[in-house]
């Protein structure tokens, strides 16, 4: 009896050695000829790759994003710091990038681009060839330092020309509207002259004390220096000097371009 038990037994053991054996040879074939032979842990690690990818790829287009507006608020807050201008003078110097300009303030320089526009009064394209030394011209831009712009617009101008002169005459006539004199000249009393007086015109008394408009009268014997500008009738007061009945320096002016 004992022996059979015994035979059994073996006969189980050995039966679950060999479906052991067996089993496992058929789970390696499995997986690796067939895609369903995967475990559930290798495919979901898997399926979460892509999303990690996505997920990290996300959060980095947001970083350049960011990037970008900070960028771009440092470029806007340097363009309001700089202080626009406008500069008016006659080109002196001509480089490949600058011109050099006379101002009544000095020298300036004035920095162009290939994006800078050069036109005339009439907003017509010109070109560089088109500055040259001796022209006027209006440079609009964006001031680096106290003699240096960086020009957005360049603006030439005619290049107008005055002629100074002077008159010892009596002012025969005095507008109390506006501020104009006639003056009749004592070398030539039939040609009575014109002359506009502006803000900027020096009038001074027969002790050079500095007096204004409404102190002239009509009557007075004044010395008149004036501009005149060429094809224009126009005479401009630059200084006019009140001096005395008595005393009338000849006059002796030379026109000066």
């Amino acid at each position: 009896m004992k022996r059979k038990f015994l035979l059994l037994g073996t006969i189980l053991l050995l039966s679950g050695l060999f479906l052991s054996s067996l089993f496992s040879t058929v789970t390696a074939k499995t997986d690796s000829s067939s895609p369903f032979g995967k475990t559930i842990s290798e495919e979901v690690k898997k399926a979460t790759v892509p999303a990690q990818w996505r997920e990290k790829s996300k959060k980095i287009q947001e970083i350049k994003e960011k990037v970008k507006e900070k960028a771009k608020e440092k470029v806007r807050k340097i363009l309001s710091e700089r202080k626009r201008v406008g500069w008016l003078g006659v080109i002196r110097k001509k480089t490949a990038t600058s011109l050099t300009i006379e101002t009544r303030r000095g020298l300036r320089e004035v920095l162009f681009t290939e994006e800078t526009k050069i036109v005339n009064l009439r907003s017509q394209p010109l070109t560089l060839d088109d500055l040259t030394e001796g022209k006027r011209i209006v440079a609009l831009g964006y001031r680096q330092s106290e003699k240096i712009m960086e020009a957005k617009r360049i603006i030439a101008t005619h290049h107008r020309r005055f002629r100074k002169r002077g008159l010892v005459g009596k002012i025969s006539d005095k507008s109390s509207v506006e501020k104009l004199l006639v003056v009749t000249p004592i070398a030539d009393k039939d040609n009575p002259q014109e002359i506009v007086v502006t803000e900027r015109t020096r009038i001074l008394n027969y002790k050079n004390e500095l007096i204004t408009y409404d102190n002239l009268q009509k009557g007075n014997f004044v010395a008149v220096i004036y501009k005149q500008e060429e094809n224009n009738e126009e005479k401009t007061a630059l200084i006019i000097k009140v001096i005395r009945r008595g005393y009338i320096p000849s006059p002796s002016p030379s026109p000066t371009p």
